[in-house]
């Protein structure tokens, strides 16, 4: 085997190895650019979307699914006839269910 394959191998081996990482950075610029397209924010502008700008997409889709309420800074201190409890370290109001605070991951006592 010659030197010219050793280096085409090599050369190949290289490629398969980096293009996929190349190739992942390259779409999440893409998706940060879409984000952040002037579309969306004039979507924004004409459309009520329904969040605060504090929602994780998890919260959203457990409460558009009727499985768990969300919760957002206007709601009210209680859920029906549930209270809240407040996280000590960030001060995240959570629902007495929770095992860890919705805002800092702690546990909560």
């Amino acid at each position: 085997m010659g030197t010219l394959a050793v280096v085409w191998r090599v050369g190949v081996a290289v490629f398969v190895i980096v293009m996929p990482t190349v190739m992942f950075f390259q779409l999440l610029r893409f998706l940060e650019w879409l984000r952040d397209d002037e579309l969306i924010g004039r979507l924004g502008e004409h459309h009520d979307l329904g969040t605060d700008g504090r929602d994780d997409h998890l919260t959203t889709m457990a409460a558009e699914s009727g499985s768990v309420r969300a919760h957002t800074a206007s709601s009210s201190e209680s859920t029906g006839d549930r209270p809240l409890f407040q996280c000590d370290s960030c001060g995240t109001r959570n629902v007495p269910e929770a095992t860890y605070c919705s805002g800092c991951l702690c546990e909560l006592e």
